[in-house]
């Protein structure tokens, strides 16, 4: 309960024109020093003892943003908030309230004007420039987020940043890979970052050390062209596919750059769209799509290729099992 000094300091933080209009378009709006020095057209020095009374007496906020410092109203209640809500209807239907909301819409309409202004400028150099927050991992993460929690399996997990990014949208990962010494490193990453739902296997894609059904989502990222047959390893994912789960490939589209073979161990120079249509519709696929999804922009401008294609559900699958033949 407020006591009487609380009431005069109260009436008096509130006692000038100034202070009020103020309050009025803060209540509106987070506004800078400079911003209501133009709004109000009084000096800066005596806007910033102003809004300083105001914040002693508990009626402002402030919020520091490099150089400058804006303010809004406070959330508390006391007895200058209870006292400013009795007066801030009949000062908004005042003169000088609609002329500063006037001024204020004005200086909106400025700051909106200086951010379209630096797009502009740097629109052409929007990709070469520097944005806080803008990852590609950022990104990543959000779009996984949308994935159905579920169990998945990671096939040629290499340096396992995509695995990793898995465990954070799946109820679990499973991981596979032909080298120990990836495994382990990918196993000690996941300790560092506290990991809990990914299990680490050793194996090959084309002998997939997973049982029949076992995943709901099965991931080949730049792995497909490790393989020494391709098709046996979409075999596999289809195997260790439930009914109704799918496949993701991301792999290189064919390229003439043969030294990638010695140098990264490739074994297949990247593959046609019809090529990986077909392999996942021999292996058992259906609503196979294959889409180019990014472009180097380095010379040899290799091409990044994705592939999607679902399991047939349990009765789907049965049903074309025992359908009878059609008669000619």
């Amino acid at each position: 309960m407020a006591n009487l000094n609380d009431t005069s300091a109260a009436l008096k933080a509130l006692a000038d024109p100034t202070r009020l209009r103020l309050l009025h378009l803060l209540g509106q709006q987070e506004l800078s020093v400079a911003e209501l020095t133009r709004i109000v057209g009084a000096g800066q020095s005596t806007v910033s003892a102003h809004l300083a009374q105001l914040k002693q007496a508990g009626l402002l906020s402030d919020r520091k943003d490099g150089a400058r410092c804006y303010y809004s109203r406070a959330a508390e209640r006391n007895a200058a908030s209870l006292a400013w809500e009795e007066l801030a209807d009949a000062i908004a239907a005042s003169d000088e309230a609609r002329r500063d909301d006037a001024a204020l819409a004005e200086v909106l309409a400025a700051r909106a004007h200086e951010a379209r202004a630096y797009f502009d400028r740097i629109a052409d150099a929007i990709e070469h420039e520097y944005l806080p927050g803008r990852t590609w991992e950022g990104l990543a993460k959000a779009f996984a987020r949308l994935l159905p929690r579920a169990k998945v399996a990671d096939l040629g997990i290499g340096g396992g940043e995509l695995t990793l990014l898995l465990c954070d949208a799946s109820e679990q990962v499973i991981g596979v890979d032909a080298s120990e010494a990836m495994l382990a490193r990918v196993r000690a990453k996941a300790a560092k970052a506290g990991v809990a739902n990914l299990e680490l296997r050793h194996g090959e894609i084309e002998a997939l050390p997973l049982a029949d059904g076992e995943v709901a989502l099965v991931v080949l990222s730049q792995a497909l062209h490790h393989a020494q047959q391709p098709q046996r390893a979409l075999a596999e994912a289809f195997r260790v596919l439930a009914p109704g789960g799918r496949v993701v490939i991301l792999d290189l589209l064919k390229h003439k750059e043969r030294w990638t073979a010695e140098k990264f161990q490739d074994r297949w120079p990247g593959f046609h769209e019809r090529e990986l249509h077909e392999w996942l519709a021999a292996a058992g696929f259906r609503d196979a799509t294959t889409a180019i999804v990014a472009r180097e922009r380095q010379p040899p401008f290799f091409q990044t290729l994705l592939a999607l294609a679902t399991k047939p559900a349990a009765r789907a699958a049965r049903t074309a099992r025992t359908r009878p033949a059609r008669k000619r």
